[in-house]
């Protein structure tokens, strides 16, 4: 499956931007709540705000790879994609060569090295369970902030249409003609949930990754 690339819009401002990467307001007020050990909302059934996890980010990442929010297992965990039915992991084995049976630690730092970010659209929301769909009341991560402390980024890769492609339309419409020079380009979702998708098909949208990596060797800087 090929990865499709999100739309462009006008510019609307060139106003400077705050520093960065904090965490954008919702516009709705957070209600009081009782938070557990992996910053869940459980006031009620069945329901959780979640809080995300801090970016990885190594030195002059040249791809940023955006999830929508991380599940219920992988906030417990503190690890992204820590679901072991999430098939991200295999897929970075496959696509970067990756061991995805390196204790998290050691995956996250390959990722560094490849200059490979890791990051989610959302920062915080309401969400039941751990489907995209149930997702809402959202806070957006400072994204454009992200962009402007890493020149070095070249391209944005979205997993999944509904999830990461969803919130990201939303709430980044001007991403584009604010960095023309960024690609945004939308993956198959790694999410067991995305079953009609073979593994094959995500193997090979995911391969694109590497068209943003040849020639940058490690500790290289691009001229940044």
């Amino acid at each position: 499956m090929s990865p499709e690339r999100s739309s462009r819009s006008a510019r609307t401002s060139e106003s400077p931007r705050p520093s960065r990467y904090v965490r954008t307001s919702r516009s709705s007020g957070r209600d009081a709540s009782v938070r557990d050990s992996a910053g869940c909302d459980s006031s009620v059934r069945g329901v959780y705000r979640g809080e995300g996890l801090p970016a990885v980010c190594g030195v002059s990442p040249r791809v940023l790879i955006l999830g929508s929010f991380p599940s219920v297992m992988s906030l417990e965990r503190r690890e992204y994609y820590g679901n072991p039915h999430n098939q991200f992991w295999r897929i970075m084995d496959a696509v970067l060569g990756i061991d995805a049976a390196l204790p998290y630690s050691r995956r996250v730092e390959e990722m560094k090295r490849r200059h490979i970010a890791l990051w989610d659209a959302a920062s915080e929301c309401l969400r039941e369970g751990s489907s995209d769909s149930t997702i809402r009341d959202v806070a957006q991560n400072d994204i454009a902030g992200f962009i402007d402390e890493n020149p070095s980024v070249r391209a944005i890769f979205l997993n999944g249409r509904t999830g990461a492609g969803k919130i990201f339309s939303r709430f980044f419409k001007d991403f584009s003609a604010e960095f023309p020079d960024i690609d945004v380009l939308v993956m198959p979702s790694t999410s067991p949930a995305n079953a009609a998708v073979s593994l094959a098909e995500k193997i090979e949208g995911w391969s694109a990754v590497k068209g943003y990596l040849e020639g940058y060797t490690e500790g290289s800087h691009d001229g940044y």
